[in-house]
This record gives C-alpha cells, structure tokens and sequence, in this order.
C-alpha cells in the first residue's frame, strides 16, 4: 500500500515461499557467525576477528562518502589490495603510495588510475574531524554522534585523550 499516498509501505507478507535458512558459518573463511542485536535490529556476524571479509567491510566504511571519502578506492579495489597484502588496516591505506609501482603491475590497474587513487588519499588527509570520528566504526557511534564529538574537539590527540564520560 501508500503510506500517505507517496511511500510504499509493506503491511504483510502473504507468500512466504522464498524464507531462507540463517548461515551458521560465514561464506569468506568458514568460521561461525552469531546474531547480535544493534539498535533494536539483529544483524548477522562472522565471529572471527580475523576475516578478511570483515575488513574489507570496515575499510570499505572508512573510505565512504560519509567518512574519508576516498574516491577511488571501492570495496572491489579494496578487496584486491587485502588479497595482494598491501593494506590489512585504515593506517595502510596511506602508506600504499610507497607500493604504486607493484599496484600499477596489478591487473585492472595502470599509472594513471594507480595516481588517482594515491592523489585522492592524500586528498583524504584533509578532512573534518566529525568525519574522522564516524570512519573510524565505532559501534553505536554514527555520523550524528561523530559530530556532536567533534563539535566539542578540535583535534584528534584530544580525541584520543577523552573517555566516555566526556562525551
């Protein structure tokens, strides 16, 4: 139905032919995963810190519009740097200029597009500190809490100076 005529809003669900079974091993490295409630959601987890799926989620967050904003650097890129070994946390991702001859060596890369991405996280270095706090992915800390923080900060060694009660 329309929610006040404009919005689609789902009311009940009649065929129920298509449910699926919850995956009890994650897809990337096969170790459990658990249900986990955020924010009155429950949303599906690998339990294995070291997933390389896991990462490349959390860079993927780091570089996003809303955060870094990297251009450039999209989950498939990211993905093809974790797996050649050149980045395996945000502090890598601004040291890959000192690898631009082997990502240019890299298939789907060259020169010009290596550049670009090296220019555009040297572009990143320069950013809000609201912005830094939300790339980050602190759970339960999104982009309206990050610049509630940051109004109250003006630089990031204050930042790691605070704790939770000074929020």
């Amino acid at each position: 139905v329309k929610s006040n005529q404009i919005i689609p809003q789902i009311i009940e669900v009649t065929n129920k032919q298509n449910e699926f079974e919850i995956p009890s091993t994650c897809p990337y490295c096969k170790k459990d995963t658990e249900i986990k409630m955020d924010n009155q959601s429950k949303i599906l987890h690998c339990t294995n810190e070291d997933c390389c799926e896991r990462l490349v989620m959390n860079l993927s967050h780091f570089v996003s519009r809303g955060c870094m904003n990297i251009n450039g650097l999209s989950e498939q890129i990211i993905r093809t740097f974790v797996s050649h070994g050149l980045i395996s946390s945000a502090i890598d991702i601004y040291s890959l200029h000192k690898h631009e001859k082997y990502i240019s060596s890299i298939e789907g890369f060259g020169s010009k597009s290596t550049k670009a991405i090296i220019k555009n996280i040297d572009i990143s270095r320069n950013t809000d500190i609201s912005k830094f706090i939300n790339a980050l992915g602190i759970q339960t800390i999104g982009a309206t809490t990050s610049r509630d923080i940051g109004l109250n900060i003006k630089s990031v060694d204050k930042l790691f100076d605070m704790k939770v009660s000074d929020w």
